[in-house]
């Protein structure tokens, strides 16, 4: 078995290794590099030694795919889909980077692939991107774009509020359906004392994680 070669601190183009990551199926080393631009890709070795790989898919001749700038609010997402998965330091990392979340091949490492889904899928600014399953990756059939309030009831900490036989999908929508406040709504459900599902008020209320038991 050759000696195993090490490409960290290594630039390839507009690229940086930081990292090995764990091999390809085929068995190719992977590594983690930044790039000039800012973002991060994930790429095999013998794509860089070779140089067909020369950024993270910011890069095009003649400047950036699509005319997309740093800036842009698609370029921006892209970015960020990847901060999440990819970046250790990131603020909600074990989220993401910390389930295994990741991002797919395609959309990883160009840019070009990731906007050409958004523009055929509804994308608009002020929409965000959404995991239909919260616990599954960032794929194509796994994403659509939705309106930040809906994006925040498929969040992995959303709660279904269960009042008598009615099931809601936030504590708002409880309230507003059984004509109370929050307040109430969380008082039948022993919310803010216990978080056993416990009935209150003589009514089987009680309150569950989407994605799991409280």
């Amino acid at each position: 078995m050759g000696k195993r070669i090490d490409l960290t601190g290594q630039r390839f183009g507009r690229l940086v290794v930081v990292s090995r990551e764990r091999n390809a199926q085929c068995g190719n080393s992977r590594w983690l590099c930044d790039c000039d631009c800012g973002g991060k890709t994930i790429v095999q070795g013998s794509s860089l030694r070779a140089g067909s790989t020369k950024s993270c898919g910011c890069l095009e001749t003649g400047g950036y795919k699509h005319g997309m700038t740093y800036g842009s609010p698609v370029y921006s997402l892209w970015m960020d889909i990847k901060k999440r998965c990819y970046n250790k330091n990131y603020k909600q990392a074990k989220d993401y980077s910390g389930r295994g979340i990741t991002v797919c091949a395609e959309w990883l490492n160009d840019f070009a692939i990731f906007h050409k889904f958004c523009m055929e899928n509804g994308w608009k600014k002020g929409l965000e991107i959404d995991r239909k399953d919260n616990n599954g990756n960032y794929t194509p059939d796994n994403c659509r774009f939705v309106e930040q309030s809906e994006n925040k009831r498929n969040a992995r900490h959303t709660k279904y509020w269960v009042i008598g036989d009615r099931k809601y999908r936030s504590s708002s929508l409880a309230a507003e359906g059984e004509g109370v406040s929050r307040g109430t709504i969380y008082s039948w459900c022993g919310v803010s004392k216990r978080k056993n599902g416990e009935y209150r008020s003589n009514k089987e209320c009680y309150a569950f994680l989407k994605y799991g038991e409280i």
